[in-house]
């Protein structure tokens, strides 16, 4: 018999699925973890009831908020930040003669690489804020 992961979540999930039940279950399927996943609704006494939801399956769109400004830029570096903003899909929200801020909506796998490249590319002039992931159930079959 496989072993299966059973998270008790108080409160328990809704629709909109609260970051941290969601992290338990991205975490499980990127480490490959092949049983069920299942959450207690309502936590505890979910769990002494058998009130029991399968997430082993569920789509999920997850993303996570981030601010990334590129500080002490040179005007010839400028063309470079866009480029990146391009290639991640991310967006240009300010620009100073010096620094560019970027709002990124990828990912947290995503944001990584962004914030390793401009690392790399900028020598650490850069200043991250991450404000968190949220994650809701997918609508379409295609993510299924």
């Amino acid at each position: 018999m496989g072993k299966n992961i059973l998270v008790a979540h108080g409160g328990g999930p809704t629709a909109v699925i609260n970051c941290s039940l969601q992290g338990v279950v991205e975490a499980a399927r990127s480490a490959g973890f092949d049983g069920s996943i299942y959450a207690a609704r309502f936590g505890a006494e979910g769990i002494l009831a058998g009130d029991l939801i399968d997430l082993t399956n569920v789509p999920i769109h997850m993303k996570e908020i981030l601010f990334a400004k590129v500080k002490g830029v040179q005007s010839f570096q400028i063309d470079e930040v866009f480029r990146i903003a391009e290639v991640f899909s991310v967006q240009v929200v300010d620009i100073g003669e010096d620094s560019v801020l970027l709002e990124c909506k990828l990912t947290e796998r995503r944001n990584n690489e962004l914030i390793g490249l401009l690392n790399s590319k900028f020598h650490g002039n850069i200043e991250i804020v991450r404000g968190g992931a949220v994650a809701i159930e997918a609508i379409s079959t295609s993510c299924r």
